[in-house]
């Protein structure tokens, strides 16, 4: 199955990442059945999605009639067998938890047609251990979304160790049809890529506390005011290649770097301007929404 052959999507689990999930597949045009142990869950869960579609009408990234098609896209099944019966896509969101997830893709496997694409949500068991339990690992899949799902527009497709090229690619197809941008995990490892990198700076970050290096309130400040703007506009590497003494812009050159970026196309100076302005339009925009929009 391609990204074409999948129609009709299955959610297995209508908590907080089931029903933003529901959202952005339902604003894509998907017809999705939703299921849980309960009707009180489910009856949340709508509520849940009715809220993301408002919020987005709010910020007037939709409109109102985009949102009521939306919500009518979405069907609670308390039955997981009715869920599953005509879906070409199963996405579990169920809590991270390797027996509970293995228990659901051996339920959904015998009840989900032969050439159904089985997808997991798990943010950092490998896809290949929930695997390990169905009969057709190579319709298994990670598919790992991140909150909000319908405002962080990148999702992980996960290979597991048995994923057919086949549903790998039917999968990353997919992500780019809900208008996000996919990551290719192509090893399949625990917190796969990027909450991996989160795990590292939240252990480095509490290193730093347990030293007294900082206050927390001023690690956040490095994380607004430098980490934030800088990895946003040009990106972890890129920005590391652009300052590094060893960048070919650095040394007054202009070819192709260590890491492959090739500035030829602007130059030296070029370069840098765009990186600049870009950066000085993301901090004012930063401080505008913290403004607007205060936590505390």
């Amino acid at each position: 199955m391609n990204a074409e052959g999948i129609e009709r999507v299955a959610i297995v689990g209508a908590g907080e990442m089931g029903s933003n999930i529901s959202t952005v597949c339902a604003l894509a045009g998907y017809p999705v059945a939703i299921s849980d142990l309960s009707r009180e869950i489910l009856d949340r869960s709508l509520r849940r999605v009715r809220r993301n579609l408002d919020v987005l009408v709010e910020a007037e990234e939709i409109t109102r009639a985009q949102a009521d098609a939306a919500t009518a896209r979405v069907r609670p099944a308390a039955d997981l067998r009715d869920a599953a019966a005509d879906a070409d896509l199963m996405i579990e969101a169920v809590p991270e938890r390797l027996d509970l997830k293995q228990e659901v893709f051996l339920n959904v496997e015998g009840l989900a047609r032969d050439d159904a694409i089985l997808a997991s949500n798990a943010s950092g068991i490998p896809t290949s251990e929930i695997a390990a339990r169905c009969r057709r690992p190579e319709r298994v899949v990670g598919i790992h979304f991140f909150q909000p799902p319908f405002v962080l527009r990148v999702v992980e497709a996960i290979r597991g160790e048995k994923t057919s090229s086949e549903t790998f690619e039917a999968v990353v197809g997919f992500i780019e049809s809900l208008g996000s941008v996919p990551l290719r995990v192509l090893k399949d490892r625990h917190s796969f890529v990027i909450n991996a990198l989160q795990q590292a700076l939240r252990k480095e970050v509490a290193a730093l506390l347990d030293a007294g290096v900082a206050s927390k309130d001023d690690i956040e400040t490095a994380a607004l005011y430098c980490l934030g703007p800088k990895y946003s506009t040009f990106g972890l590497l890129r920005s590391g290649d652009l300052t590094s003494p060893m960048s070919p812009l650095r040394r007054g050159e202009v070819n192709t770097s260590g890491l492959n970026y090739d500035y030829t196309k602007y130059g030296v100076d070029e370069a840098f301007r765009r990186r600049d302005l870009a950066m000085i339009e993301l901090v004012k925009a930063a401080a505008r929404i913290r403004s607007t929009y205060p936590l505390e």
